[in-house]
């Protein structure tokens, strides 16, 4: 008799200690997304009003996400969005290149971890074609990334305009068949919405290629045959 009552309470503390444990890394998990919530908003907010943020309101952002990203690493979300808060700075930091460079690094290593947790993101691959660019990288994982971005999101209009840019700032170095991957994404960009594509080939300027390596009809830039 007393043999299987003892086993019987053995195996309920067991089930109550597994349960306790479940509870308290729910707990842990739910601190964390509270926390990146915050973090997310404060971040949305200065990203829609094309505002850098300011010192405080940076760093508390910047405090926020790697709190939750300790308690939650594999957030591919939150991890993004720790790369998109060093590259606000960097884009609106002026006259301090060095921090500048720091910060375009950073962005590029988180993203770079987003993509290895979420590897079939388009807008993560597009943002590591654009942080590279910014920094000079023309290398292998730059056409990596602009090729994954256009697969991966060929009808996402902020991924189109990523791509589009990034491969005509970069048209003189870029392999034939990224090229090709670029021109598809233009075409793909002007018969969703030809009036956003036109501004987007004319804020390039002198980026962009002549119309005989172009290759595609654009309204008042190239036209057809």
């Amino acid at each position: 008799m007393n043999l299987p009552r003892a086993g019987r309470w053995l195996v309920g503390t067991l089930l109550l200690a597994a349960l306790a444990a479940l509870m308290a890394q729910a707990a842990v998990l739910g601190w964390a997304d509270f926390n990146g919530r915050e973090a997310r908003f404060r971040l949305d907010q200065a990203i829609s009003a094309h505002q850098a943020m300011d010192g405080p309101t940076w760093e508390r952002t910047r405090a926020l996400l790697e709190a939750t990203l300790a308690a939650d690493p594999g957030n591919a979300m939150y991890t993004e969005d720790l790369a998109n808060l060093y590259f606000l700075r960097a884009a609106g930091t002026r006259g301090d290149g060095q921090r500048v460079q720091a910060d375009y690094e950073h962005a590029l290593s988180e993203y770079l971890r987003a993509a290895s947790l979420r590897p079939t993101s388009s807008y993560t691959h597009a943002n590591i074609a654009t942080v590279k660019l910014r920094l000079g990288q023309f290398d292998q994982d730059f056409t990596s990334a602009l090729t994954l971005a256009a697969k991966y999101g060929p009808w996402e209009p902020p991924v189109q305009e990523q791509v589009i840019t990034a491969g005509m700032l970069a048209w003189g170095g870029l392999p034939e068949p990224v090229r090709d991957i670029v021109r598809d994404t233009l075409r793909r960009a002007y018969q969703l919405d030809a009036r956003r594509t036109l501004r987007v080939v004319a804020g390039l300027k002198s980026a962009v290629p002549g119309c005989e390596q172009l290759r595609v009809a654009l309204a008042g830039i190239c036209p057809s045959k």
